[in-house]
């Protein structure tokens, strides 16, 4: 954080057309691939810093709408359907965004023709024995379901599908981190995550999340502020890598 912070004044204070700028233009896209990997391997391990808050799924699901109907194209229709009386959960709101974004990138990649991606909240209680969630304890549960009417998946896939890097995609469409990254994230919430698929009839993939008793927060406007703060401090860095420290 202290580079990339580092990085961007530099950026903004050199002559664009002067050689050096795009070369630490360049040092900052690596730095950004390298963070945001280390950041998916951090969910998927389940040792992420998360802010959980009590949440409405379904606010959530609603705010997320815009940005996915962009992200999926216009050959995809997307249809949402939200339980009344759902209840709240305690979540991170900006990881879940980034499951269901993962969820819906993964559901479109697999409709290349087009289709139709539903996202569906319900409630779920689990009594006694649940194959599918062997991992969770009896009791009350959030679900959100995502379902494509794409290509499906054979048992081979889904047996590997939340290995980090494995992908079925070509080398230059993604990381194989997308789904590991959504594993972690619902995990380290005290969640699971399952999928439903078969070779030609399309998948659903279901993130359950603990019911709380608690009422929600409305969530909050993520617009960055116009005006960020200044100040006049001297900031000493200390570094012994050479090349970081010239940076």
């Amino acid at each position: 954080t202290v580079m990339r912070g580092f990085g961007q004044m530099a950026v903004r204070s050199m002559d664009a057309h002067l050689p050096a700028q795009r070369h630490l233009a360049q040092v900052l896209r690596a730095l950004e691939r390298g963070a945001s990997l280390t950041q998916r391997l951090l969910a998927f391990s389940r040792r992420q810093t998360l802010q959980p808050r009590v949440i409405d799924l379904n606010e959530v699901v609603t705010d997320a709408s815009a940005m996915l109907r962009t992200l999926i194209g216009d050959d995809v229709q997307l249809v949402t359907r939200l339980a009344s009386g759902l209840g709240a959960a305690r979540v991170d709101p900006g990881q879940l965004d980034q499951v269901i974004i993962n969820l819906a990138i993964n559901a479109r990649d697999a409709m290349p023709g087009g289709g139709v991606l539903t996202i569906e909240t319900t409630r779920f209680q689990k009594d006694g024995e649940d194959v599918d969630t062997p991992s969770l304890p009896e009791g009350h549960y959030v679900a959100l379901a995502i379902t494509d009417t794409g290509t499906g998946m054979s048992a081979a896939v889904r047996a590997r599908l939340f290995e980090p890097f494995f992908t079925t995609k070509a080398a230059n469409r993604g990381t194989g981190l997308g789904l590991s990254t959504a594993y972690g994230i619902v995990r380290q919430s005290g969640g699971a995550i399952t999928v439903q698929s078969e070779v030609g009839k399309g998948s659903t993939f279901r993130v359950i999340l603990p019911r709380v008793a608690e009422a929600p927060v409305a969530l909050e406007d993520s617009a960055a502020p116009s005006n960020l703060p200044r100040g006049s401090e001297t900031v000493m860095v200390v570094e012994d890598e050479e090349g970081i420290r010239m940076v």
